[in-house]
């Protein structure tokens, strides 16, 4: 789901001020909504209603003011004045944010009133010299207006506004275009499915700034089912968290009783210092002071993730992949500022016990730096949208599905985040399937958690629900990792209480999720009997209509699993699992990560089905012909991996995006 917020952040702030679209964008949304008028001169000025009575201390209409007398108007709230913006105004502010962050404004042509002779071609050229035109849609309730938008910019990016979706669906046929924005209420009912659907409200469920009555709030399950794929709100803090803008390295605090090794930038013992175990990313030129007298030792690590860990099955013991370079500061401990060279990373040690936090130690005068997404995802995320747009039905549930990210410092983990939630904002998943092993295992316990906590606060970002199943590596137990978790500790936190053995009811199939590792285990990697036992009353007790889907981190059977662990209770599991198929037939696959690698096994009467990583990694030495481990490339679209999962009524579609080949099951 995404969320808009209209006119701004309208509850909070008076609506379509700069201050309303400058908090807006504190959070993460995909856009923002606004409304365009023209003033007695023709200037494009912000406003909602053709005349300053509500919103305002002045009276009359909007178009028989020129700018300078509409600058006089005062919005009074709260002792503060805001006053009316130019959409110059707008485009000044959010030009940054828009390119940053790939979102949107939906200007709102407020015409349907008062016609504005011309305020299309205005629009349009504004919009053109700010070059904007990525990241502008247009909509109105005059339809007429939007016809000649089409007119004079085939590529305007329309969307159909009115208040019945058979009004936005009569127009949108007529435009070509697939995106409508309807009331909401006239939604129920009605299947307008196979479009963008952003929906908006009424004052009395949506009140505006400052109107503090308490607005309703839609679950994610009540937007789907009426259809909406965008929700535009006044109140969009009540529905997506915080942008994140600052580098959580930033707030960790220092660990006492541990050195930097000079010679391979890893931790060691030391009675007197303290460092700050994770690495913090600066741009070149950004200075580093600071901000009391104390003596601290900066170690660089240059950006390029290390080769050895991309084209092989190596993991770096404190998961930093960037590379260390020895003596890249030629002072010992410093008391001064520094000043980065160049971009990467840095990891402190500070001389004395101290466990003070990054922020009370240090000021940081960033130096800006362009976060513009590369043109290879760009077009990767395009081929993808087609290709699921080419096999998607309306009836059809689509899955976002990933294994083995492995985040690690200096990774392209955060960039692969960030993929993920630009497709989901243009394809609309129905959930995130995630099979495990968000990060190497290898680190402290509370430093696990915190880059835990800092993936699944991005999937959250995605706006979707997330199915999860706990990988080996998620138990923190990898080379005998002394800050392990406790299979009760590992569901508490990656599960938020609920048990690894789960099932979920979706449409016309049936999603298991199976336990396949058990730290406290002699034989850790495969299934107990309690799954199993689980599994088999499960299966027997589900509907006939339902086709089933079984989700697992480790691979049910040995022959898929080249790393040599023997899997437990295998044959338990697979006799139950053919038993049942041969009985009513209605598994339609098991899907599992672990093994980095691409595969598919067809001997037991339903397609066994391995995904490769996200960490990218393609050491195919060490695999066996049977499976696939497709190149990767840093800085290209292969160094990403993951898939859309469609299930439609004549098969599987695996839709990959990055590296890798698309993978169809026919029914």
């Amino acid at each position: 789901m995404n969320y808009w917020a209209h006119r701004g952040l309208s509850y909070l702030y008076p609506e379509n001020t700069l201050e309303a679209f400058q908090h807006a964008f504190e959070y993460d949304i995909c856009g923002i909504e606004l409304d365009v008028q023209l003033s007695r001169d023709n200037q494009l000025v912000v406003i909602h209603d053709e005349t300053l009575n509500r919103t305002t201390n002045m009276q009359g209409y909007v178009k028989d003011y020129t700018l300078e007398e509409l600058k006089e108007a005062e919005i009074r709230y709260k002792g503060n004045i805001y006053r009316i913006p130019t959409l110059a105004e707008v485009f000044s502010l959010l030009r940054n944010s828009l390119d940053e962050n790939e979102t949107y404004i939906n200007i709102e042509l407020k015409n349907s009133v008062v016609p504005y002779p011309g305020m299309e071609k205005k629009v349009l050229s504004m919009v053109k010299a700010f070059e904007l035109e990525d990241h502008i849609i247009y909509s109105s309730f005059n339809h007429d207006s939007l016809r000649l938008m089409k007119v004079l910019s085939p590529k305007a990016h329309l969307a159909v506004l009115a208040d019945d979706v058979r009004d936005c669906l009569k127009t949108a046929a007529q435009l070509e275009t697939k995106e409508i924005h309807p009331y909401i209420g006239s939604l129920e009912g009605f299947d307008a499915s196979g479009y963008i659907v952003r929906a908006w409200n009424l004052a009395d469920k949506e009140p505006l700034c400052p109107d503090e009555s308490t607005p309703y709030h839609y679950s994610y399950s009540e937007l789907r089912r009426l259809g909406v794929t965008d929700y535009i709100t006044n109140n969009v803090q009540d529905y997506v968290p915080l942008y994140l803008k600052e580098d959580p390295a930033r707030k960790q605090k220092a660990m006492p009783g541990y050195a930097i090794d000079p010679q391979n930038g890893k931790m060691i013992p030391s009675e007197d210092s303290s460092i700050f175990y994770e690495p913090f990313y600066l741009n070149r030129g950004t200075i580093l002071r600071p901000r009391y007298d104390l003596r601290y030792r900066p170690y660089f690590y240059r950006v390029p993730v290390r080769p050895e860990l991309l084209h092989s099955g190596v993991y770096d013991d404190e998961a930093i992949y960037s590379t260390f370079v020895p003596e890249y500061f030629e002072e010992d401990w410093q008391r001064h500022g520094l000043v980065m060279k160049e971009d990467g990373y840095l990891r402190l040690e500070l001389q004395g016990r101290k466990n003070h936090s990054f922020k009370e130690l240090f000021d940081v005068l960033d130096m800006p730096a362009s976060h513009k997404r590369a043109e290879c995802f760009r077009k990767e995320e395009e081929r993808v949208i087609k290709k699921t747009d080419m096999y998607r039905k309306k009836e059809d549930m689509l899955y976002l599905l990933t294994s083995d990210l492995h985040y690690a410092y200096g990774s392209v983990s955060e960039q692969s985040l960030t993929n993920m939630k630009h497709l989901c904002r243009k394809v609309h998943p129905n959930a995130l399937i995630d099979l495990g092993d968000l990060t190497d295992g290898l680190m402290p316990k509370e430093q696990t958690k915190e880059l835990v906590k800092r993936i699944k606060a991005a999937q959250r970002r995605m706006s979707i629900p997330v199915y999860r199943c706990l990988g080996d590596h998620d138990f923190n137990t990898f080379r005998n990792n002394s800050g392990s978790f406790t299979r009760q500790e590992a569901e508490e936190f990656y599960l938020q209480q609920q048990e690894e053995d789960r099932c979920f009811d979706r449409n016309d199939y049936r999603l298991i999720f199976l336990s396949s590792y058990d730290p406290q285990s002699d034989e850790p990697n495969g299934f107990s009997l309690r799954t199993i036992r689980w599994l088999r009353h499960l299966l027997f007790k589900t509907p006939k209509d339902k086709r089933i889907i079984l989700f697992s981190h480790i691979p049910p059977i040995s022959k898929s699993n080249y790393l040599g662990e023997t899997i437990h209770n295998e044959n338990r599991l697979m006799k139950v699992l053919s038993k049942y198929q041969k009985k009513r037939g209605q598994i339609t696959a098991y899907i599992h990560g672990h093994i980095h690698a691409d595969s598919l096994n067809q001997d037991h009467g339903f397609p066994i089905i391995g995904i490769g990583s996200m960490k990218p990694e393609d050491y195919a030495g060490k695999k066996p012909d049977t499976m696939v481990t497709p190149e990767r490339q840093l800085g290209s679209a292969s160094q990403e991996l993951f898939d859309l999962l469609l299930l439609s009524d004549n098969g599987l579609h695996f839709i990959r995006y990055g590296a890798g080949e698309d993978l169809h099951i026919n029914f």
